[in-house]
């Protein structure tokens, strides 16, 4: 993830997603509970580590603050190749460990560049949501 200096506050960063497009909202200020926040920075950690991430997206109710005690918090995982379903069962195992580990429901959608740019998931109304509010984290 990039970053550079917002004009109006030189100590705030925006976050730049896959698409170059600013982020003002920051994953520190969206409002997450810190057992998902530190959940969230080992499952970041350990994707980046075992997978081909491009990028990672947190988005939905968490980050829009309209989360209440049955949400989820919602990641996206593009990759920068298709996964087979061996590896993407291995990024649901991953991120199950994770909940078990910090009593938390993070839920992770993985989806590969070229789809998430150009495939049937371009044009669903989830694809819209995530490029309005996504967060990179």
């Amino acid at each position: 993830m990039r970053h550079k200096t917002s004009p109006r506050n030189p100590h705030k960063k925006e976050a730049l997603t896959h698409e170059g497009r600013k982020s003002t909202q920051t994953a520190e200020a969206a409002a997450l509970a810190p057992s998902s926040r530190e959940a969230l920075s080992v499952i970041c950690a350990r994707l980046r580590e075992s997978f081909p991430v491009e990028v990672l997206l947190l988005f939905g109710s968490v980050v829009r603050g309209e989360q209440d005690e049955e949400s989820d918090t919602d990641l996206l995982d593009v990759t920068s190749q298709p996964m087979p379903r061996t590896k993407r069962r291995a990024i649901a195992d991953l991120v199950f460990d994770v909940n078990m580990d910090f009593d938390t429901n993070v839920s992770a959608m993985v989806v590969d560049k070229q789809s998430w740019d150009n495939g049937a998931v371009s044009i669903l109304p989830l694809h819209d949501e995530v490029k309005r509010e996504g967060v990179s984290l």
